[in-house]
């Protein structure tokens, strides 16, 4: 099986998110370097996303890895932007569905893969 690009393009993804998430634990907001060094890491992360978005995978493997990361990052963001404890509780969430920004990870064009990787 040949290299996918995709894998390191979500290995980056992931790298940045935890670098934001790092950078923003404890942010003293009166300390401007702490901000500045937030701001650059949410600025990374999210170009990192972008990236992320414009890279087909080359394998199934990669196709599955995609997929797993988006399910992911879309499972998080759903339970962030809502009431979790509902969730789980088997109660109503007090969130609207349109409070929550959805975001497409897997690129239109992904939905056709080409025959050599389906193959694989």
């Amino acid at each position: 099986m040949g290299h996918d690009p995709i894998h390191r393009a979500i290995a980056t993804a992931e790298t940045a998110e935890a670098a934001h998430t790092a950078a923003l634990s404890g942010l003293d907001e009166t300390d401007d370097g702490q901000v500045r060094r937030a701001n650059a890491a949410a600025d990374a992360s999210s170009a990192a996303f972008q990236t992320l978005t414009t890279i087909l995978p080359t394998t199934r493997a990669g196709l599955f890895a995609l997929a797993e990361f988006y399910a992911r990052e879309h499972l998080a963001a759903a339970l962030r932007g809502s009431d979790s404890t509902a969730l789980i509780s088997g109660r109503l969430p007090t969130k609207a569905a349109s409070d929550q920004q959805l975001v497409s990870l897997i690129p239109q064009a992904s939905a056709h893969v080409s025959s050599s990787a389906r193959a694989q």
